[in-house]
């Protein structure tokens, strides 16, 4: 009923019997204790909706939850909800002693796990650091597999095991908790469970590990204070990046594993090298390179390869570690854009979307090198570019000139190919009646790269465009085009030649 707006829920008190009434949402968590199981589950997967819906209706604005600084927080912006000071922790120690039992509850127990997953989700998530390393000694039992230490008896339950691995994603993916705080409380107690998780026999648990892992190298890169020892933080980077690259590296270059497990592999490893390259020994960085051009290669991994590629790429040309140098693709990377090249000749349109994505940002960070200023390789790509840029696909059209665009502005040596090849179908592009918006920005940008760097003589260009202007019915909406890239290519050739236009 209060789907919308949910404020009255957690300020408004209602009549629970004679003489006694509370607000629902502290009702709701007052009968957490509830004996029977089915009742329990039932309050806690109420509360869980209750949350879910809050929180929704916050990113709404419907709602505001009150900040830590409480006197600042404008009440006049509507419904104030304090759900740090008078909930989180109360929440936080009701699930842990439902999940601290050690008979039966699992049902229980994985309500509780969900409702954690969401309250981190609202701002303060969890808490501080005592509430985190609290839930992740819980999170830890039940992935321990039933040691002489678990609290658990139910830690061989794959539905647990996925609950928790889900609850530790959750709390690595959102923003609502201190980096440091989580940084710490993983390298001192979690970490080895996480990567152990990948051992498992169900695959959902192992692509949810996984996922985990992925999320665990960004906290060893920004969660560090300039005061801390720089050789202590040295080597909690290296024995951190060593234990994900033994747990990640079996499941890359495994093939007879399900194929979420594949591509939640490929997004571990990318996010392995995006942060924590430098602290991996060369041979292992070369090693989960090699299996990566391998799924690039492979059908059925290529477009998850292609997108994991091209984050990997772009993240080494702007490390967060600023200290670190950008990770070295050369050993892959002709090999790695001649087989991306290769796919613009499928048919697949969602393929040579991703394809052209990922060329315009390996080329742009890492085109430059000196094995590549003879342009052959980029030659060849130009090539398949070509037959991409038609007025039929405008988005297609966009990516593919905005690779083009890249390619010469990294290489000039492969201004002819695209002066033979690209030119002539960019010229007609510049004439049809449906060119607009990102296809044409992509195009100006194109033709000024183009006299930039001197693939096209100016009064060659010049004289094209004006041929195109005499075409018999030819639209307005083609002229206005048309002028827009004569002004272009006259505004970046440079004062001489824009007197002799004018």
């Amino acid at each position: 009923a209060r789907k919308h707006d949910p404020s009255l829920l957690w300020t408004t008190e209602f009549s629970i019997r004679r003489q006694k009434s509370s607000v629902v949402a502290m009702a709701l968590v007052n009968r957490f204790k509830e004996r029977e199981e089915n009742c329990r589950v039932g309050v806690l997967d109420c509360f869980d909706s209750l949350l879910s819906v809050s929180v929704t209706a916050a990113k709404a604005g419907a709602i505001t939850f009150a900040s830590e600084d409480d006197m600042k927080t404008d009440s006049s912006s509507g419904t104030v909800v304090d759900l740090r000071n008078k909930y989180s922790g109360k929440l936080v120690k009701a699930c842990e002693k439902i999940m601290s039992t050690k008979k039966g509850n699992e049902r229980s127990k994985s309500s509780a796990l969900s409702l954690l997953a969401t309250l981190c989700k609202a701002p303060g998530g969890l808490g501080g650091r005592d509430d985190i390393t609290s839930v992740f000694k819980h999170v830890e039992t039940f992935l321990s597999g039933g040691t002489d230490t678990a609290l658990h008896r139910e830690g061989t339950s794959k539905a647990l095991r996925l609950d928790a691995l889900s609850l530790v994603y959750t709390m690595l993916s959102s923003n609502n908790h201190s980096p440091v705080d989580v940084r710490v409380c993983l390298h001192r107690s979690l970490l080895p469970q996480l990567c152990d998780g990948v051992d498992e026999q169900w695959y959902k648990v192992i692509a949810e590990a996984l996922r985990a892992l992925a999320s665990v190298p960004p906290f060893f890169v920004i969660s560090y204070s300039d005061d801390e020892d720089e050789g202590k933080r040295t080597k909690e980077r290296e024995e951190v990046a060593l234990m994900l690259y033994n747990a990640i590296e079996p499941k890359l270059s495994a093939h007879d594993v399900d194929q979420e497990i594949k591509e939640c592999a490929l997004n571990a490893t990318a996010s392995l090298l995006s942060n924590l390259h430098s602290s991996l020994p060369a041979d292992k960085t070369s090693r989960l390179l090699t299996l990566l051009i391998g799924r690039l290669k492979n059908e059925t991994t290529r477009i998850a390869a292609i997108k994991n590629l091209s984050i990997i790429a772009a993240a080494s040309g702007s490390n967060a570690m600023e200290d670190s140098p950008s990770i070295d693709l050369s050993p892959i990377l002709a090999e790695s854009i001649s087989t991306m090249s290769s796919f613009l000749r499928l048919q697949s349109r969602s393929l040579k979307q991703t394809t052209l994505e990922a060329l315009d940002i390996v080329i742009t960070n890492h085109g430059s090198k000196d094995d590549f200023k003879d342009g052959e390789l980029f030659s060849s790509v130009v090539k398949d570019i070509t037959p991409l840029v038609v007025d039929s696909d405008l988005h297609l059209s966009h990516l593919g000139l905005q690779c083009t665009d890249s390619i010469l502005e990294v290489c000039p040596a492969a201004g002819a190919a695209v002066k033979d090849n690209v030119l002539e179908p960019a010229l007609a592009l510049s004439t049809s009646s449906l060119l607009q918006d990102l296809a044409l920005d992509s195009l100006l940008a194109f033709l000024k790269q183009v006299v930039v760097a001197n693939a096209v003589d100016f009064d060659e260009l010049l004289a094209l465009l004006r041929q195109r202007l005499g075409q018999d019915k030819l639209g307005r909406h083609a002229v206005y085009n048309l002028a827009k890239c004569i002004a272009i290519i006259t505004g970046s050739s440079g004062q001489d030649n824009t007197k002799k236009v004018l």
